[in-house]
């Protein structure tokens, strides 16, 4: 073992280091494991009001896809779009608002953002467009709900942590306003607690404002035709998720 240990070794540093990316919006830091740069390809997404990467194994031609969905949190997102091109999907990471996005918070984000990114992963040549879903977390899963809703051509959602309403956006000092809109009109939203509260006291509000949410606050899932997979906690989903990969790239 030990002397395969000291081949590999040897054979990292003989080979020669592969050449960075030119994109002014993306550096080696980025990636969540390093390991996976020399296993997949990261094509960046700067168009028609977009700011994505798209991570695919090297190779894709008309694979299944994925548009990933996070909330304003860049390097979360990265690393779960970055794991599932490493089992075979390519996966859009789309930042839709956040530091070098184009909405600098979540407030009133229109939905029709996740049909452009979905228009834009469905012209790429490494994506299959007959069969592409969408995978969120926190504020991303409402996010991947919503764009099923409203997109049939997205087959599976998969939300991590997810909620049943629109919540109002949690921006502190501002105007109460809710986190999407459709059309140019802010979606109905459950407001929310104060965030200085204790946690505890935090959480029974938020409980008390689901007993009986504004119309039209609820997500109509049922608008959907997607299958949809949703998971209480992201240490259960991933793990859940890794053996269901496992088996498709088996099968």
């Amino acid at each position: 073992m030990r002397r395969l240990i000291l081949l590999a070794i040897a054979i990292l540093l003989i080979a020669p280091p592969r050449a960075m990316s030119d994109n002014e919006f993306f550096v080696r830091g980025n990636w969540q494991d390093p390991a996976i740069e020399f296993r997949i390809d990261m094509q960046p997404l700067h168009e028609n009001g977009l700011t994505g990467e798209l991570y695919l194994p090297k190779g894709a031609v008309h694979r299944p896809a994925l548009l990933a969905l996070g909330a304003c949190t860049q390097p979360t997102l990265r690393g779960m779009a970055q794991g599932m091109a490493d089992h075979g999907y390519p996966t859009l990471a789309l930042f839709y608002c956040g530091p070098g996005a184009s909405r600098p918070d979540l407030r009133e984000t229109p939905i029709e953002i996740f049909k452009a990114a979905t228009d834009w992963l469905a012209q790429q040549p490494s994506v299959d467009a007959a069969h592409m879903g969408v995978i969120g977390a926190s504020a991303g899963s409402t996010a991947a709900f919503l764009a099923a809703a409203n997109d049939p051509r997205l087959k599976v959602v998969v939300a991590i942590v997810p909620g049943s309403v629109v919540w109002e956006a949690p921006i502190p000092g501002v105007p109460a306003a809710s986190m999407y809109s459709v059309g140019g009109a802010p979606l109905p939203f459950v407001r929310g607690p104060d965030g200085a509260l204790p946690k505890e006291v935090l959480l029974a509000k938020m409980r008390e404002s689901l007993r009986n949410p504004p119309s039209g606050a609820v997500i109509p899932v049922e608008k959907s035709r997607a299958r949809c997979s949703w998971f209480p906690a992201r240490r259960t989903a991933l793990g859940l998720q890794r053996r269901w990969l496992t088996r498709s790239r088996r099968g």
